[in-house]
């Protein structure tokens, strides 16, 4: 699996990448780069970690990456969610498990909504919900914020597999297995 994002500014732009291997080895990467204004030269850096995880390759059914790089999401076939923190990358943890999706539903689909707070859900029941990060001040989190369910949308005909994000907007399009899209 891979994620990746670019972000920063013109001047200074940053790309984020978040891979996982058949071993469940999680890497974030981090490329910046630095114009020197007086010579127009640039200079880039690059930065590679591992995130601690027990969490077997076989396993995950899904990544994800914000574009500020500071959080990853690795999710399982099951529903489960590890939410990583890494707005620190040297000292990258796990800042929060929970499950998505009920026992006995398999993950299908998985995206970040524009804006990168919120997650939309696809299971093999048919479901499909969005989920928000919401800083609760939490003490089960190592940071306060907790994943919470805030919709469940009208259940599709069939499994949702594919969806795809408006870059502009919080509209989203989600096709299921039949090939359906709505």
């Amino acid at each position: 699996f891979i994620d990746y994002r670019v972000g920063g500014t013109t001047e200074r732009p940053v790309q984020t990448i978040v891979t996982v291997d058949d071993k469940g080895t999680v890497r974030l990467s981090m490329s910046s780069s630095q114009v020197n204004m007086m010579t127009g030269e640039m200079s880039t850096t690059v930065s590679s970690l591992e995130i601690p995880t027990t969490i077997a390759g076989a396993d995950i059914a899904a990544l994800l990456l914000n574009t500020a790089g500071d959080r990853t999401i690795v999710a399982t076939h099951d529903g489960a969610v590890y939410r990583f923190d890494t707005r620190d990358p040297a000292h990258a943890h796990l800042a929060e498990t929970t499950r998505i999706l009920p026992k006995g539903v398999t993950l299908t689909a998985l995206a970040y909504l524009n804006g990168e707070n919120s997650l939309i859900v696809g299971g093999s029941d048919r479901s499909l919900s969005i989920w928000a990060a919401i800083d609760r001040k939490s003490t089960g989190t190592t940071d306060g914020i907790v994943l919470t369910k805030i919709h469940d949308i009208a259940n599709s005909g069939a499994p949702i597999t594919d969806i795809a994000v408006s870059q502009r907007t919080r509209l989203f399009v989600a096709a299921d297995e039949k090939g359906e899209v709505g």
